[in-house]
C-alpha cells in the first residue's frame, strides 16, 4: 500500500486529528510521517476496521522504542497487550526490534520466530534515517526517505539508517521471552557477519576466477576445465548466489598420512560463528569418501550442508568448493564459500550453468540415446527437474 492511499484511509484522517489534538505540532508532523511509513506495508482493510485509539496507541508504543538505542546493538524489546488495547486486539505479544539496517533482516528475523514456534499475525516495518546524540537519543525525527537535516547547534554523535520491526504475534508466556530474544539477537549477529564480509567474500572469489587466468594453465586438469571454472564463478558473482561465509583449509602432508589445516583468519561472515570448527583434522578421520574428495584433482567442487540457514531463508546451506595445487599437482588449498543459490537459478536449465552444463553433456552421450530424439529430451527434462 502506497503512503497515498495511507493518507487517504479515513481511519487515518482521524488518527492524524488526534495527533493534532494530543501532541505540539512538530511532534504532531512527525508521528504522522512516521505513520505514513510504519504503515506503508499494513493490509488496508485491517487499518479500516481498527479502532482509531488502538492505531493511536499501536504507533506510540512504536515511536516511544525508536527514541533511544546504544550504537551497534540491536534493541529488542517484548510488550503484551491487556485491558482495552487487548479487547480489540485480542492476548498478544508485541515484539519490536531496531537495529541498524541490512539486508534479509526482516526475512531472518521472520523465519528465526517460526522455528522456534512462534506465530506471527502482523508485520510493520519500515526503514528511517535517524540522528541520534551523545546519550543516544533520536536527535531528529523527519521520517522521510531522504537522508535527514542536522540540526544547527546540537553536538551529533551519529547518523546512520535503522530498520524498525515490530511483530505482533500470539500472546507469549514471559518465560518464553528470554529464549526468542536469545535467538534473535543470533540471528542479527549472522545477518550483520554475512552482509558486512559479503563485499570481501566476492574479492576473494574474484581473485580465485583471476588466478585461473593466468596460474590456471598449470593445474594438473583439462584446458577445458579452467575455463569452464573460471566462467562458473563469475556466474555465481553475477547475482546467483549469495555469499553468506568463507573459509579456507590448507592441505598438508605427514608420516601419519594427509590433513587438512584451517586457516582462522580466514573466516568470514557466517563461517567466524560455526560451531564444531577444527584447526587440524587427518584426512583418515574424515567420513568415507570425503578425504577422496577433497584430493580428487577438480578444481571445483560443490556440497550440500545438513545446517539449515539463519540468514535469508531457511534452505540448507550450499558450499562451493575450490582448489588450488601446488608444484607437484597435488592439492593444497582450499576455499569454501558458503552461501544460498540464488531463486533464478532454480528458473533456469542446467545447460545454462557452466560446469554443469559439460556434465549434462557427458550424460546425454552416455546415455546412447539419438541426439534431438524424443528419448534425449524427456532425459534433459528429468535432469532439468
Amino acid at each position: 500500500m502506497s503512503s497515498k492511499n495511507v493518507v487517504e484511509n479515513p481511519s487515518f484522517t482521524a488518527l492524524f486529528r488526534k495527533f493534532n489534538t494530543s501532541f505540539a505540532k512538530t511532534k504532531a508532523a512527525n508521528l504522522k510521517l512516521f505513520a505514513k511509513l510504519y504503515y506503508a506495508s499494513s493490509y488496508q482493510p485491517d487499518l479500516l476496521n481498527q479502532a482509531v485509539q488502538v492505531t493511536f496507541d499501536e504507533l506510540i508504543a512504536a515511536w516511544d522504542f525508536i527514541q533511544q538505542r546504544q550504537p551497534r546493538t540491536a534493541k529488542i524489546q517484548f510488550s503484551n497487550s491487556q485491558d482495552d488495547f487487548a479487547a480489540h486486539q485480542g492476548n498478544a505479544t508485541f515484539i519490536y526490534v531496531l537495529a541498524d539496517d541490512m539486508p534479509f533482516i526482516v526475512d531472518s528475523i521472520r523465519q528465526e520466530l517460526n522455528q522456534q514456534g512462534v506465530s506471527i499475525k502482523a508485520i510493520n516495518n519500515c526503514v528511517i534515517n535517524v540522528e541520534r546524540g551523545a546519550v543516544k537519543k533520536l536527535a531528529k525525527a523527519k521520517f522521510a526517505m531522504a537522508s535527514l537535516k542536522r540540526i544547527e547547534g546540537d553536538a551529533l554523535a551519529s547518523k546512520k539508517t535503522e530498520s524498525v520491526i515490530c511483530f505482533r504475534c500470539q500472546q507469549l508466556p514471559i518465560s518464553q521471552h528470554e529464549a526468542v530474544e536469545k535467538g534473535l539477537r543470533e540471528t542479527l549477529k549472522q545477518v550483520a557477519a554475512a552482509v558486512g564480509d559479503y563485499p570481501a567474500m566476492c574479492q576473494r572469489a574474484e581473485a580465485l576466477r583471476q588466478n585461473l587466468l593466468t596460474a590456471g594453465r598449470h593445474f594438473p586438469v583439462a584446458s577445458g576445465e579452467v575455463q569452464e571454472s573460471s566462467k562458473f564463478i563469475k556466474w555465481l558473482l553475477d547475482n546467483h548466489f549469495t555469499f553468506l561465509g568463507y573459509e579456507q583449509y590448507r592441505i598438508k602432508s605427514s608420516r601419519s598420512g594427509p590433513t587438512i589445516e584451517l586457516d582462522k583468519d580466514s573466516l568470514l561472515g557466517i563461517s567466524k560463528y560455526k560451531s564444531g570448527l577444527k584447526a587440524k583434522v587427518a584426512m583418515s578421520s574424515l567420513a568415507k569418501g570425503t578425504g577422496e574428495l577433497i584430493l580428487q584433482k577438480k578444481i571445483c567442487e560443490f556440497a550440500k550442508s545438513a545446517t539449515r540457514s539463519k540468514v535469508h531463508r531457511p534452505g540448507y546451506y550450499d558450499y562451493v568448493l575450490i582448489k588450488e595445487f601446488d608444484a607437484k599437482g597435488k592439492v593444497s588449498v582450499e576455499h569454501r564459500f558458503v552461501g544460498l543459490y540464488t531463486s533464478s537459478v532454480y528458473f533456469r536449465t542446467v545447460s545454462e550453468i557452466p560446469l554443469l552444463r559439460e556434465k549434462v553433456d557427458e550424460v546425454l552421450q552416455l546415455s546412447g540415446f539419438k541426439p534431438n530424439s524424443h528419448s534425449i529430451k524427456d532425459l534433459l527434462q528429468s535432469i532439468n527437474v
